[in-house]
């Protein structure tokens, strides 16, 4: 099922058309990209704003997409995949220039904290 273009629009907006990975351009034609759900729809994850993350590739092509889904432990621990068990909402990402931040279900970061 496809995301709703507003859910895609809010989430490209809050990574700032870069993959929340590694930084790259993408949205409106650039690089090859994806919405990435952070708890996986096949274990009960949801297109709420604060399960998904803009990361380049997609889930059968090369890119952090792909990385997260061959279940990376680094990217598990930067909070761009989760495990079932674990809420979205309470999990901050580490985006690839080292920003902390908790997502909000209105697309917006509610904490944003620099890595240490």
């Amino acid at each position: 099922m496809r995301l709703p273009q507003k859910t895609r629009d809010l989430v490209l907006a809050r990574d700032n058309f870069q993959c929340v990975g590694c930084g790259a351009t993408v949205g409106g034609g650039f690089t090859w990209w994806s919405i990435q759900h952070r708890v996986a729809r096949g274990v009960g994850g949801t297109n709420d704003v604060e399960n998904l993350v803009a990361l380049c590739g997609s889930a059968t092509s090369k890119g952090c997409h792909r990385t997260c889904e061959d279940r990376n432990e680094e990217m598990h621990d930067r909070g761009l995949w989760l495990r079932s068990t674990e809420d979205p909402a309470l999990v901050p990402v580490r985006r690839w220039d080292g920003l902390v931040a908790l997502l909000s279900a209105d697309g917006t970061y509610i904490t944003e904290v620099e890595a240490a």
